[in-house]
């Protein structure tokens, strides 16, 4: 997690008063105060970042709401709001009473790191190892079938089953006896259909019984198949 700093900016703040001009100048100004904070006992410095915002993007942190300067303080140590009451800028803290929790420092520290979990239909078995946490949003919408957050930056995890689909298809004959009346039979069939076309154009009655003998036959060879 990290900590922000907003300049009280005119035209973009409520109540601004820090001119346009005076941007550039206030925001270094801050960021010198900040890196000059060190721990009284061991000298050493109290955030690992100072930045500007135009520096944020490498930490996935871009847009309107990210403040002018973006601070993460070292583990131990953990920024409050307020003044301090006894006017130095380092106070114990009291477990459950200065501090009972904070979202701060780098995601690369291992007293940081959580543990992610997915359970339900559509999600395999397995071990990921280290994950990233800007995969988890898009993950979580990659289950839910909808499109992921507007900034995310990640991929979906590959957490999912595999998925096996059947397709049937079904193959449609037909076969047209001409005679003196056309006679039409229809079979559908999921194998390939075999089908013989009489031709004729004066037709006896003779060969019309044979004729008519013929469209049943492929009609019970039809049948039999």
């Amino acid at each position: 997690g990290y900590n922000q700093v907003f300049i009280n900016l005119k035209g973009r703040e409520l109540g601004g008063i820090v001119d346009p001009s005076q941007y550039d100048s206030v925001v270094n100004q801050v960021m010198a105060v900040l890196s000059s904070v060190r721990d009284p006992d061991t000298g050493e410095p109290v955030f690992s970042v100072v930045m500007k915002k135009s520096e944020a993007a490498a930490f996935g942190l871009f847009g309107n709401r990210v403040g002018d300067i973006v601070i993460s303080a070292k583990p131990g140590y953990a920024p409050l709001g307020g003044f301090s009451p006894t006017g130095s800028p380092f106070v114990n803290a009291t477990p459950l009473k200065t501090i009972t929790g904070n979202h701060q420092d780098l995601p690369y520290y291992p007293e940081l790191w959580a543990v992610f979990g997915a359970v339900g239909a559509g999600v395999g078995h397995g071990v990921l190892g280290l994950i990233q946490s800007t995969s988890v949003a898009p993950t979580v919408t990659a289950l839910l079938g909808i499109d992921p957050p507007l900034n995310a930056t990640g991929n979906p995890l590959p957490i999912f089953k595999p998925v096996t689909v059947t397709e049937t298809t079904t193959q449609t004959s037909t076969t047209t006896l001409q005679a003196t009346t056309t006679l039409t039979t229809t079979a559908t069939t999921t194998q390939p259909v075999t089908t013989t076309v009489y031709e004729t154009s004066v037709l006896t009655i003779t060969s019309l019984i044979a004729l008519i003998l013929a469209a049943a036959t492929v009609v019970l060879i039809f049948r039999r198949k």
